[in-house]
């Protein structure tokens, strides 16, 4: 079968060396999913690959397919979406790695539309001057888990239906139990009302305080990320950027 040249656009998620010259590079596409390209004598001074493999801008590649190939050859990129503010930006930054591995862990070789759309909207945001990333990474979480058909319900109980002041995660299936239904055991992850606030509207508040509530409530979203995905249970980029931030 003859190998057709694809155009589509993406999301850098990680590379590699291959070779004295050339990089493996996986790709988050917008038609696609997942992709792996090899960029021939990218790593040579001359190649007009050089500069492209940037984290968090969009970009139009082309690549040459053939089905059965665990690999395809790329052939053109060029910035779709350059965002070089976030690049620069040190904690924004650290959130969006936290966003790639996120993908690079969940991707399959698939078309994910919802997942290609909110990364662009979440990349965006922290672009954008006077961003609060971790508000921004609080709302990039609940619609993450959504696209996969395990969003919250912030409202009510699971169990019963009745209003959710505050609330205790079933470790069994990550639904939100109000207290009484959760039976008055300790939860290992617990919401305060405040945390159900800020999730039932993450952007409503800049403030210190605020961030602050935010940080602690993006770790409880972490553990319940654990609950649905194995492969989310660790995130380098978190305990990196733990490290850092310390």
């Amino acid at each position: 079968m003859a190998m057709e040249l694809v155009h589509d656009t993406a999301y850098l998620l990680r590379q590699k060396e291959s070779g004295e010259t050339s990089q493996i590079v996986h790709l988050f596409t917008k038609k696609s999913g997942r992709v792996i390209v090899i960029a021939k004598g990218a790593r040579q001074p001359k190649s007009h690959f050089s500069g492209y493999f940037q984290p968090f801008s969009e970009l139009a590649v082309q690549y040459y397919y053939k089905e059965g190939r665990p690999y395809h050859f790329l052939s053109k990129i060029e910035f779709q979406t350059l965002r070089l503010p976030l690049l620069q930006a040190h904690k924004s930054a650290l959130y969006g790695m936290i966003l790639l591995e996120m993908a690079d862990k969940t991707a399959e070789a698939s078309p994910d539309e919802g997942l290609y759309e909110l990364m662009s909207d979440s990349f965006t945001r922290l672009n954008e001057i006077g961003a609060v990333p971790e508000a921004i990474h609080c709302h990039f979480i609940l619609r993450f888990l959504e696209n996969h058909g395990l969003g919250l319900n912030l409202d009510a109980c699971a169990a019963c239906g009745e209003a959710l002041y505050d609330a205790a995660v079933s470790e069994r299936d990550a639904h939100l139990l109000c207290p009484r239904c959760y039976g008055g055991h300790a939860a290992r992850i617990f919401l305060s009302a405040a945390e159900l606030n800020i999730l039932r509207d993450p952007f409503g508040g800049k403030n210190a305080i605020f961030q602050r509530e935010v940080i602690n409530l993006n770790h409880h979203l972490w553990q319940i990320l654990g609950l649905h995905f194995d492969r989310l249970q660790r995130l380098n980029t978190i305990e990196t950027m733990g490290k850092i931030l310390e």
